[in-house]
C-alpha cells in the first residue's frame, strides 16, 4: 500500500491495460518494409540476441528492400531493429544475418501476434514481396 501512494503521488502509477493484439496478416498491412522472424521456444539470456540476429536465407532483391526486422519471440513483439545491415555467414552464403539499431517503438513492443500458424520462421510486409 505504501509503495501505491508512492508511485500516485509521483504520478507514475499506471492502470493494467489489456495488451494489443495483432493478427500477422494484419501487422503485414501496418508494417512497411519489414522482415518479422519468429522465434520460439525458451531461450538462455546470453544467447538471446544472437537467436535473434541469427542467420536466415532472404533474397537479395528482399534484403535491398528491407529497413526493419521485427522479432516475434513466442508470439510477442520482443524487439524491432532499424537501420539493418546484412553480413553473409562464413558457413553458408545463401544465409545473412544482420545487425540493426533497436528501436523504441512505444507500444508495439509487448503486441501479441495472432494467428501466425505457418510453420515458416519468417515472413515479410506485403510490400517486400
Amino acid at each position: 500500500l505504501e509503495k501505491d501512494n508512492y508511485y500516485k503521488q509521483e504520478g507514475k502509477w499506471k492502470h493494467w491495460e489489456k495488451h494489443k493484439t495483432l493478427y500477422v496478416k494484419d501487422a503485414k498491412k501496418e508494417f512497411q518494409k519489414t522482415l518479422f522472424l519468429k522465434i520460439k521456444g525458451e531461450i538462455h539470456p546470453d544467447d538471446l540476441m544472437s537467436r535473434q540476429t541469427g542467420y536466415w536465407i532472404i533474397a537479395k532483391n528482399k534484403q535491398n528492400k528491407i529497413k526493419q526486422v521485427v522479432v516475434v519471440h513466442n508470439g510477442v513483439i520482443y524487439r524491432i531493429f532499424k537501420n539493418i545491415k546484412w553480413t553473409k555467414w562464413e558457413n553458408d552464403e545463401r544465409k545473412v544475418g544482420f545487425k540493426g539499431e533497436e528501436f523504441d517503438a512505444g507500444d508495439m513492443v509487448g503486441t501479441i501476434i495472432e494467428n501466425w500458424k505457418f510453420q515458416s520462421t519468417k515472413t515479410y510486409s506485403n510490400d517486400v514481396y
